[in-house]
């Protein structure tokens, strides 16, 4: 993308969100906002190498763990491009407008240059991933991990390893670290980790709730529904291992599990149940659409 076309993106970009953030980088000071943003991006492409060779040599050191191989089901790497970068920028006003991100906080600020995600099948895995990255030799923990979690059913997982927890408005979750290379200044790598029914939601809601767009009422309540869903899912996939176990030991208690299962399942059934009698009312009340806050998830 040439520099005059870049500028012509980026100001509609800027209008884009400033349709929702009506205090987002003053008109007076909008050209000045895209100067700092373009010297941001060529530090970037400066670096951008390194970046790219420590986050891949992160990815190859967790594929090289064996006692991982059963914890993890896929990984996902990526180098964030340009526009993404330049979009982030324009979050981060939005999120500290107090703050400015400039050459000389820019790889203190802007962490996830390089990101690694890691899919889980069962929450609780994520105890043996969490001892890995903060023990392992090859890099250092950039900061503290933060587990962004909306639903109470796994806060006890991450007070047992003390990550901090942090709720966001649309419901997203994932638990978050940031690492970086011990001998290379500047160059960091997020990891993220999560299952995959958490990364499928994600998906999902980052097609409607992402580069300022608005989804509507009824849209984001089939979301906030679907994002429940998912927790429970979540939720008995890790049941599954204990029950198999379980029915190995002891057959003889075969009977009282069937039960207990068929009466878990009707709990579930009855729950779906009220939550779209609740979505239908919700559908039919008179009201706007609300915007809610986002997460990057790349």
């Amino acid at each position: 993308m040439s520099s005059q076309n870049f500028d012509r993106w980026f100001k509609d970009l800027i209008e884009q969100y400033r349709e929702v953030e009506k205090n987002l980088v003053p008109t007076s000071k909008e050209n000045i906002f895209i100067k700092n943003t373009k010297k941001l991006l060529k530090l970037y492409r400066d670096k951008k190498d390194k970046i790219e060779i420590f986050g891949i040599k992160v990815l190859k050191r967790f594929q090289a763990e064996k006692s991982l191989s059963n914890k993890i089901h896929s990984y996902g790497f990526r180098l964030k491009d340009n526009t993404h970068l330049a979009e982030k920028l324009i979050r981060k006003k939005i999120e500290n407008p107090h703050i400015d991100i400039t050459p000389e906080n820019f790889f203190t600020e802007i962490t996830d240059l390089a990101g690694l995600r890691i899919l889980q099948l069962y929450k609780t895995d994520i105890k043996e991933i969490h001892n890995f990255i903060c023990n392992c030799r090859d890099w250092d923990l950039s900061r503290e991990p933060v587990a962004y979690n909306f639903s109470p059913r796994f806060l006890k997982i991450f007070k047992e390893l003390d990550i901090e927890v942090k709720e966001k408005s649309t419901g997203y979750s994932s638990a978050h670290y940031v690492v970086h290379d011990k001998n290379i200044n500047d160059c960091h790598c997020e990891i993220q980790v999560r299952t995959l029914f958490e990364e499928g939601w994600s998906e999902i809601d980052h097609t409607f709730n992402y580069s300022g767009r608005k989804p509507g009422k009824v849209c984001q309540n089939l979301l906030e529904t679907l994002k429940r869903v998912c927790d429970v899912a979540v939720y008995i996939a890790d049941q599954i291992p204990d029950i198999y176990n379980e029915e190995k030991k002891n057959l003889s208690q075969m009977e009282d599990l069937e039960a207990g299962m068929a009466i878990l399942q009707t709990n579930l059934i009855k729950n779906l149940q009220a939550e779209l009698a609740e979505l239908k009312e919700k559908i039919k009340a008179p009201g706007n659409s609300t915007l809610v806050s986002e997460e990057d998830t790349w």
